[in-house]
Order: structure tokens, then sequence, then C-alpha cells
């Protein structure tokens, strides 16, 4: 029997598990017996490698040379050395040494190695973080790779154990290193995500780190000399000290206290350190429900986005190993009052769901066609008399009682009937058509594949062979489109970005825009190229945002100059599993350019993100001073102290060599530098909001008298979007909705000849402030030329030609990723 694989690779343990064609599920055991495998990698002198339980056992006392939590480092570009073997390896190398671990355990189970799996990822992984995770499976020997997000595998698994749920409901996935919570729903068997957020640096490591830093203030305290992370020499004592901490968060998961002990005392400057710190159940929950009520917010902002209260959540699916701890499920029933999930095991249920996925697309561990497929190919072959016959029905269904809905050749078949392999069913004799079409309705064994013999019978009664006389559909939840994680767009020279997939997109997609050079590239010139960066994130400000990918127009590739202002399309392109390819073309010379995706974070020294923390702080400080900051924007404030706090956390760690911390740093940047903006935004809510409504007037007016029908419906959306933005205080969606409606009202304007004529006199009298002097002439005088005839069309293009001569300020296109396109 066929089977499938999924694996969940975590940040602290990962998980193999097998499905059967019935729907039965199979932990892959590791060496030890477990179904956890560690995600940790050892190598010695000799370079003998040695992956999980016994690897982990060397954390403390051999930690130069072994290693774990490389998931968070993944796409970072960092490598990891390890001393005694004078070799450094990348995470994705490392990742490929636990998946490969995973794989010769499926081997032992299954009799083969499996050439095809279905890898999860955290829902809000960057696109080279996913594609280093299918770099990782493919160093490990697996010859096709999907992926799918660790939120959706966990709710295959829940929707697989129970019927229809009547209300949405979340998947809260709190692993070692990341945090995904999804609010999804199942419909007639479908499951659907409606949406998703998180934190790829938020899981059970941070709490770690919190007892970590209590337990170095216990030490500071008692032996009256600093113990601080930042300290390099103290690098081996923290590998101890935070597996130490890491027993103790388990222990304090159901009881009521423990110590933070270890066997051996440290010595540091030849003096003994005694560890044994006590640790109350009350200390503990003020050190880490702070990283909880973190996740809390999330989930609380995921639910108000789609206008939803926490009453009217069904249910909570709890997934990773900190969810096991009481104190957790006890603040989550508190602060979101909504009922926890108890069927699903929060251990294997992301593997698990992952395999149902593989079954679901016929992903089997062999790589090879099914023994149906090979049956029916058999067949075929065998009897090429037998009566052609057409069939349709879903490979998966959510209804026990689905149709098959069938034609053959008229008046050759009278009767049909199906009969399920293994006995308990056999549908009623359904008459053929007189144009030879039929439908029988089957019976599917619960949760499980069945296979049906497809009988035909003449008029008198006579068997008739068919060329397919089998099928097969399995029962289960099918998987709606899934969603895009994360914005992806084309950052602009003007510091802004144009979005191509807003968040929640279904996948696949595939859009093109045309945008215009910001400068002139002249053929043969060395190291010039017009740049076409590709970024991802959920802020306009496009420095704010992850470059992901960029498309290069080389100069040694033109034969003859680009002028600026030149046409460029720029087509992307993503697949089911999120895989970016992107292609810019252009039009006026039928010349194409592919991209280049970013397989790695630019790399920036930690001086620079200590420099950067400080401007950040000063500006909060700033703002908090700022008698035009209201009330809504004094609570950001205070989550931007909590981020910045967290920042100078990281900072210690980096300075002690800790190599995630400064991925964790730039990224905690990043997200308070985006949050002072909206705060920024705020203090000028009237403003904004007095803004609002003028663009609102305006394109009601113009989209009301020229605008088509689907732009009128467009702008009755953008001004719903534009009122809920509104309603939250979110100034950054509420500045992208009133732009989008202010775009709306442009759009329908320039369809009067008079607006077209005084916004063309308007332009022409900018043309001191153009790139193009000479450029900008010649188009003022085509334009008037086409005022003169009564040319609208021709005036309308002019006037846009020269609002793409205003040049954005370099300073701002260097920000922007280096852009040399604007729309």
């Amino acid at each position: 029997m066929r089977s499938f694989l999924g694996i969940d690779l975590g940040t602290t343990n990962s998980v193999a598990v097998l499905v059967d064609l019935d729907g039965r599920t199979t932990a892959v055991r590791t060496a030890d017996g477990g179904s956890l495998l560690p995600s940790v990698v050892r190598l010695d002198a000799r370079g003998n490698v040695i992956v999980g339980a016994r690897a982990r056992r060397f954390l403390d006392s051999d930690p130069e040379n072994t290693r774990g939590e490389f998931k968070r480092l993944m796409g970072s570009g960092r490598k990891l050395s390890f001393r005694s073997a004078k070799v450094e390896k990348t995470p994705e190398e490392l990742s490929a040494l636990v998946l490969g671990a995973l794989r010769s355990h499926a081997e032992q189970v299954l009799g083969h190695a499996p050439k095809s799996v279905v890898i999860t990822v955290p829902a809000l992984f960057e696109l080279p973080q996913t594609r280093a995770t299918s770099e990782a499976a493919h160093l490990a020997g697996f010859e096709h790779v999907e992926h799918l997000q660790e939120p959706v595998a966990s709710a295959l698994t829940a929707g697989w154990k129970r019927d229809e749920d009547s209300a949405p409901w979340l998947v809260y996935d709190l692993g070692g290193g990341t945090f995904d919570v999804s609010l999804l729903e199942t419909r007639e068997g479908v499951l659907r995500v409606i949406d998703h957020d998180g934190d790829n640096f938020l899981g059970g490591r941070d709490m770690d780190a919190r007892l970590l830093d209590h337990v170095l203030a216990t030490l500071s305290e008692t032996y009256g000399r600093p113990f601080r992370r930042e300290d390099p020499a103290l690098g081996p004592v923290l590998r101890r000290l935070r597996t130490a901490c890491e027993d103790a968060k388990i222990e304090l998961g159901s009881g009521r206290d423990a110590s933070i002990t270890l066997v051996e005392p440290l010595v540091i400057d030849g003096e003994e350190i005694l560890v044994d710190v006590p640790i109350e159940r009350h200390q503990f929950d003020a050190l880490v429900l702070p990283i909880v009520d973190r996740s809390i917010e999330v989930c609380r902002r995921l639910v108000a986005r789609q206008g939803l209260a926490p009453t009217g959540i069904g249910r909570i699916v709890l997934v990773g190993g900190p969810t096991v701890m009481s104190t957790l499920r006890q603040r989550l029933e508190e602060r979101l009052g909504i009922a926890l999930a108890t069927d699903v095991d929060p251990m294997t249920a992301v593997a698990e769901g992952a395999a149902h996925f593989a079954a679901e697309h016929e992903l089997a561990t062999t790589g090879a066609a099914s023994k149906t497929d090979a049956a029916k190919r058999a067949r075929e072959t065998s009897q090429p008399n037998a009566e052609k016959v057409w069939l349709q029905y879903p490979s998966i269904s959510g209804d026990l009682y689905p149709y098959v809905v069938g034609r053959v050749a008229a008046g050759k078949v009278a009767t049909v009937k199906l009969e399920r392999a293994g006995g308990g069913f056999t549908s009623a004799e359904e008459r053929v058509d007189e144009d030879g079409s039929f439908v029988v309705q089957v019976e599917l064994r619960p949760r499980v594949q069945s296979t049906f013999r497809v009988l035909a019978t003449d008029a008198q009664g006579r068997a008739v062979t068919l060329d397919r006389d089998e099928l097969t559909i399995r029962h289960g939840l099918s998987l709606a489109d899934p969603p895009l994680s994360r914005t992806i767009g084309i950052a602009l020279a003007d510091g802004n970005v144009a979005v191509y997939f807003e968040r929640g997109a279904p996948l696949p997609s595939r859009k093109t825009f045309r945008l215009r050079t910001s400068l002139t590239v002249h053929p043969g010139q060395k190291e010039s190229a017009v740049s076409v960066p590709i970024v991802q994130g959920e802020v306009e400000l496009a420095h704010l945002c992850r470059l992901v990918g960029t498309i290069e127009i080389r100069a040694e590739s033109l034969t003859s100059v680009l002028p600026a202002g030149s046409s460029v399309d720029v087509v992307l392109e993503l697949d089911r599993g999120g895989r970016l390819s992107a292609t810019a073309h252009l039009p006026e010379r039928g010349v194409s350019f592919p991209g280049t995706l970013v397989l790695v974070a630019p790399d920036a020294p930690l001086a620079d993100l200590e420099a950067q923390l400080e401007r950040l702080r000063a500006k909060t400080e700033s703002l908090y001073a700022d008698s035009l900051v209201d009330d809504t924007g004094r609570k950001k404030l205070v989550a931007i102290d909590a981020l910045l706090d967290d920042a100078s956390r990281e900072v210690e760690a980096g300075r002690g060599n800790d190599p995630d911390a400064l991925e964790k740093l730039r990224r905690l940047l990043i997200e308070a530098d985006g949050a002072i903006a909206d705060v920024d935004a705020l203090r000028a809510w009237p403003e904004l909001e007095q803004t609002a409504l003028e663009n609102v007037s305006f394109a009601l007016s113009w989209v009301s008298h020229l605008g088509s029908d689907g732009e009128r419906r467009t702008l009755d959306e953008a001004i719903r979007s534009l009122e809920r933005a509104r309603a939250m205080r979110n100034a950054s969606e509420f500045g992208k909705r009133m732009r989008t409606v202010e775009n709306l009202g442009v759009v329908a304007a320039m369809r009067d000849p008079a607006v077209v004529a005084r916004q063309l006199r308007s332009a022409s009298a900018r043309i001191g402030e153009m790139r193009d002097p000479h450029a900008a002439r010649q188009l003022i005088a085509k334009g008037e030329a086409a005022l003169a005839c009564t040319d609208i069309d021709e005036a309308r293009k002019t006037t846009y030609a020269l609002w793409d001569l205003l040049p954005p300020e370099e300073r701002i296109r260097a920000k922007a990723h280096g852009s040399g396109v604007e729309r």
C-alpha cells in the first residue's frame, strides 16, 4: 500500500508522520524510540555527524561543536562554526542533516527511501526562508518537495478528526522559535484559511531567555559581580544555563515550583559559582506571561481585522510544545474567552496534516504512479475493443455521499452501477440516458479512501467491458487555494511600494503592471542598470520591507539609450507553494530580463543595529513629549517601548556572539520603525481624516459621473475599507485605502477634457523640476498640439508622461533598495 510523508521541521524538535490510503497515521520513530527528533547537529574532530537526541546531550558539554535552533536563521546567510571539525555550516545544510535523519528513519518503516515529501513552514516565513527550506530538503535527498503552512497543516489534522465546524476557529501554533495563528473555517468539506498572522521570532526559546536573564540577575546579586549575556567569556556557560532553564520551564508547565540547577559548579575567573536558583510559579508567570500576552495581541489583531469578536470564534486548536503549559492555556482562556480544543496532539499535529496533504495531492513516497493507474493502463492495453467511458468525480470529498458523473457511447450501454471494493456498498443500477450520460451516487467509508468498480450492462443484461472500470475517492477535507502570507510588490524610486499581491490573496496568482524607468541608461556603461526590487512586507514604505528579489535591466544588454520614462512591464508569478518568478519586459524593444531571487537577508553589523536602536529610542521619546500624539498613539508608544526593550536584550545577546540575536534584532527594529511611522501618521490624524473626506467627496463626484460600473463597485469597497481603518485608527492602512480612493477619482476625472487641459498646463509649469527638460519640452509641445485638435486621449497620455518625469529624491531612491522604476 502506498504511503505519504509529512515533516514538521521545527526549531527545537522535528517530527515525521506517514499516512496510508486508509488514512491511518504512523509517527516515524527515531533511534531512541520516540517520535520527536531534536533539531540538533554535532560534528566531531573527524567530521562524524550526530543528529537528534545524542547530539542534544552535547549542547552543554561541547557547545562549540554542537548546534541547535538554526531554523530561525534559515535564509539569513549566516554560517555556524564547528571548531573541532574546522568547518562552517549554513542553516540550510544543518536542516538538511535533520531532514536526512528523518528520511532514513522513514526508510526503515517503508522499505524504500522516500522521494516525495511535504515539509511545513511557518505561515509568516518570507520567500528566502521558504526557498532555503526547499534547498535543505533537496540536500537531504528528496526529489519532490512541497510546502504547506504550519497552521494549515494543523487545521487539516483538526478537521480530519471531527465534523464540520459551525463557526470560524483559530490554530494557535507556538513552537520553539516561531509563532503562527490562523483563522479558518470549514464549509461543505472545504477548509479555507481566512487570514493569518504571527511572529517569526516568538517562541519557547524566548521564554527560556527570560528565565536565563532571571538566573543571571540572581547570580549577580548573590556573588556581587556582573553576569551578562553580552560577555563572550560566558558563552559556554550560557549554553548550560539555557538547557537548565528549558528543563525548569517544562517542569513549571504543570508544577508549582522548580529549581534552575547545574550539577557541576561553574568556574569563572578561578571562582566557583554554584547554580541553584529556585523559582516559583508566580515568578515564572511574571517572566513568561508578557510573551504569551504578545501572542494574544496578535490573535486579537487577526480576529479584529476580519471584523469579528472573540465570542464569534468556535475554538482554538493548540499546536507546539509550549502550548502544553497550564499557565499559557489559562491565560488564553482568560484573555480570549475561547474554548480550547483537546482532540489534537500538539506535538505531531503539524506533521500529520502535512502527510494528509501529501495524500490529497498524490505525493506518494515512491514518487511513482499509483498501482491503480498502472492497472488501468494494463487494462487499456489488453482490451483495445473496450467501450470508452468518461468519468468525472472528486478525488477528495467532504461529503460521504458524492456523485459520479459519466458518459458512454449511446446505445451500447444500458445501465451502470458502482460497487465498493471490500463490500458494504453497491449502488442502484442507473439507466443511461439517450445521449449516453449517467449519474450514480456512491457511499464513502469515513475518513479513508474508497475504491469502486464500474459495472455496465447492455439492454439484454450482458456485461459490457469498459476501458476504465475503477475509480478512487478519498473522504476528508479538501483545502481551498492557500492564501499568501505576506504582501509582495515592487519597490519604487519614490520610496513607496507598488503592491502586486495583497496578503491573503489566493495562490497561484500572476499579475503584470506597467511601470516606467526613473533614470536613463546608456548602452555599454559598466555597472549601470535599472533595478526593479521585489519586496515583501505589510508596510508601504519600501525600506521597511524585506528585499526578496531583483530584476536588473543592465546597460550591457542594451543596444541603444534607454531614456527615463521608458515603459517596462513587470510580471510577478507565484505558484501554489508561494514560489516566486519574475520578469521585466521592454515592450517597445521586445526584450525581456529574468528576475533573481535574493536567498539571504542583508547582513548588518551589530554596531549599525545598535545605532539604529538609539535613533528609534530618541524618536520614541520625542513622540512621548509631542502634544499632538493622542491616547491611541500613546498606547502604541508603550508597545514600541516593549519592542525596543526586546531589541536591547538581543543587543546584549549579540555581544555574546549569539548568531540568532542579530537576525531577531534586525527584525525587531524594522517592526519598531514601522510602528513609529504609524504613530507619526496618527499625529496628523485630524488632517488625515480631512484629506480622506475630501478624497472621498472628489472620487464619489467623478466616479459617479464618468466611472464604469466596475469602478463604482471598487470605490464602494474602498470606502468601506477606509471606514474600517478609520474605526481601528490604523494609520498605515488608512493611508493606503485613502490613496486607492484618490486614484479612482483621478482616473475618472481625467476622462474630462477640461481636467486634462488643466493638468497638462499645471505639469508644464514644473518643467524646471523635471529630470529631462528636453524630453519635457517635446511632451509639452505634443500635448498642446493634441489639445488644439481635441485629441484628449493623446493629451491625457502626455500629461501622465510629464508626471513621470518629476523625479524622486535620490536619498529616497537609495532607501527604496536602489529602485530605478516608478508608476
